[in-house]
């Protein structure tokens, strides 16, 4: 008898030879196969959006695996590596790692780095992004924000990751270098991390929108605690948008405010 020319009866008594099936006879089959596929495709696109993120890292990315990469170097005063590094060293030498050196405005001291920024309005206290500069002691100590509340920075017991308020120096600030996320695609404003609260380092104005020229909604008095929801940079200066008590919401300048 030839195989091929059996009934699917005869098929099923022949030794080593798979009785055929009527698809059609099983319900479902074909929508399972669909789905397969479906899970199939979705999988391969996942898997190749993850590896052109990693082929395409954003710059803070970049920043973040260039510091830390140099964790456990020591300490070596007025020194930007490759062995030793002291604070502004360590973060001149990984930023220039990442081919950003230009956006901290090159080589400087952590004081320097601090002044510099501060001039330009781009210090703040609440919500740091990763690649940010934290800067302790008004600029006697200055380190990279690495994401989870953690800074990379050069202590005298060497190059150490370490909470951004676990230092034993008073923290200052957040120096907003802003750099690019996902891909280099710019965050909008409204999606930038935001959360916490500030008290008012003296009276302030609540304002309407972020800007000096902005309508004052009312006075805030020293001391008063404000919710933050947000954050803006405009024309150098940082604004955040605050909810005073259960009612009141507006903008109020950060460099007025403070996170003790």
């Amino acid at each position: 008898m030839q195989v091929d020319r059996a009934c699917p009866d005869e098929r099923h008594e022949l030794p080593g030879v798979e009785p055929e099936r009527d698809v059609r006879a099983v319900p479902g089959r074909g929508i399972r196969r669909m789905t397969l596929g479906l899970a199939l495709g979705l999988a391969l696109m996942v898997v190749g959006g993850a590896s052109s993120a990693a082929a395409h890292p954003s710059q803070a990315d970049r920043v973040v695996r260039a510091v830390t990469s140099h964790i456990g170097a020591r300490y070596v005063w007025g020194s930007t590596g490759p062995r030793g590094f002291d604070c502004s060293g360590l973060v001149y030498r990984s930023f220039r790692e990442a081919g950003l050196a230009k956006r901290i405005g090159g080589f400087s001291t952590a004081h320097g780095y601090y002044q510099r920024f501060r001039r330009k309005g781009r210090l703040g206290r609440v919500a740091p992004r990763v690649g940010d500069l934290v800067v302790y002691a008004n600029g006697g100590h200055v380190g990279i924000y690495v994401g989870r509340g953690k800074v990379v920075s050069a202590l005298l017991s060497g190059v150490k990751r370490h909470p951004m308020r676990g230092l034993s120096i008073r923290f200052t600030g957040i120096l907003r270098v802003d750099l690019t996320r996902g891909g280099d695609s710019v965050v909008p404003a409204a999606k930038r991390e935001h959360g916490g609260a500030v008290i008012a380092e003296r009276r302030l104005p609540l304002r309407v929108h972020p800007g000096r020229g902005s309508t004052s909604l009312r006075s805030i008095r020293q001391g008063t605690r404000m919710a933050v929801l947000g954050r803006r940079t405009r024309k150098g200066t940082t604004w955040l948008k605050v909810r005073v008590g259960h009612g009141h919401r507006g903008w109020v300048n950060e460099a007025l405010t403070s996170t003790r």
